[in-house]
């Protein structure tokens, strides 16, 4: 068991340097500029250094388990994932899954991609910041633990970029840059409900856990608790991929 509090983050948690630099950055006049066309200005990443930098901390918890494999996990782990608490916040949703290997990719991290992405507005990160673009969710995404390292070392240089230009945003704004700072390191998979909103990292957890996962190029049919179809393309291949989930007979 590991106990993580203040003394832990600051020893460990690279992020948790950052803080100060957060605060500073928010406080200045051209930052609370910048967030004045925000569509909602009263969020989070914009208010709370903390808040930020423990969503940046995300893959230093990552680099830390990897690092430490040998005294923290019984077994060897080629692959790791993040996942919010949110997904697995109540036990009806937490179902015995077997990790399907093939699904994964060794040199990739697999992250989701919410909205289609627009190179000539998101790689800037003062327009994202400034229009609260969140193309990328930071919830859930997974890779090998070398994709990791590599993503590791991408983010916080995306990140410093960012602080350079007087920019405190979120995890999902950084990865965003990360998409363009290393093209090819983040396997993008695009999501577009088919009606509402929907917890849709959760069926993503389906796709790449299932025991009952039925490979295929074009269609995917697993069996779920419940009816609703979503459709992911291949981003950077533009391969079409229909997933649907059906009620367990």
């Amino acid at each position: 068991v590991i106990t993580i509090n203040e003394n832990f983050l600051t020893k460990n948690i690279l992020s948790w340097s950052y803080i100060e630099v957060e605060e500073a950055i928010m406080s200045t006049h051209s930052y609370q500029q910048a967030i004045l066309t925000r569509p909602e200005q009263l969020t989070p990443e914009t208010l709370y250094p903390r808040y930020n930098c423990i969503n940046h901390a995300k893959i230093d918890f990552i680099k830390y388990v990897i690092d430490h494999e040998y005294s923290i996990l019984p077994i060897h782990i080629g692959y790791l994932g993040w996942v919010d608490f949110g997904y697995i916040s109540i036990e009806s949703a937490v179902l015995p899954f077997e990790l399907n290997s093939q699904l994964l990719f060794s040199d990739h991290v697999s992250v989701l991609n919410t909205v289609p992405i627009d190179p000539l507005v998101d790689s800037d990160p003062l327009t994202v910041l400034s229009l609260s673009l969140a193309k990328i969710h930071g919830a859930f995404w997974f890779g090998s633990n070398s994709a990791l390292l590599r993503y590791h070392t991408a983010y916080h240089r995306s990140l410093q970029s960012m602080h350079d230009v007087n920019i405190a945003d979120d995890d999902q704004a950084v990865m965003l840059q990360v998409v363009f700072n290393e093209p090819g390191l983040l396997k993008l998979w695009r999501n577009a409900p088919l009606w509402g909103y929907f917890d849709w990292g959760w069926y993503v957890g389906f796709i790449l856990f299932n025991r009952l996962l039925w490979e295929s190029l074009s269609l995917v049919k697993l069996v779920a608790q419940a009816n609703q179809q979503i459709h992911l393309v291949d981003q950077q291949n533009e391969l079409p991929t229909t997933i649907v989930l059906v009620r367990e007979s």
